[in-house]
């Protein structure tokens, strides 16, 4: 998946003006994240987003725990 593809499960800024924390995809460790603030959707890491959660105090929140969180694989 790449950046444009991921873009996609990212919030609108329209949609959510106050969060602009999660207007687009993200990277902590070996993976990148991208959510609308419903859905959370994690791929290996993408080596052009380089944006890490850990820059960004709301985002190392939203992953506290996250590695421990049962993820599925969509079809």
């Amino acid at each position: 998946m790449d950046e444009k593809e991921l873009q996609g499960f990212c919030a609108d800024a329209d949609a959510e003006p106050y969060r602009d924390y999660i207007h687009t995809p993200f990277s902590r460790g070996d993976f990148t994240y991208a959510t609308d603030g419903r859905i959370m959707v994690r791929v290996a890491r993408v080596a052009s987003i380089t944006r890490d959660a850990k820059e960004i105090k709301s985002l190392e929140k939203l992953l506290e725990g996250a590695e421990k969180v049962a993820y599925r694989r969509l079809p």
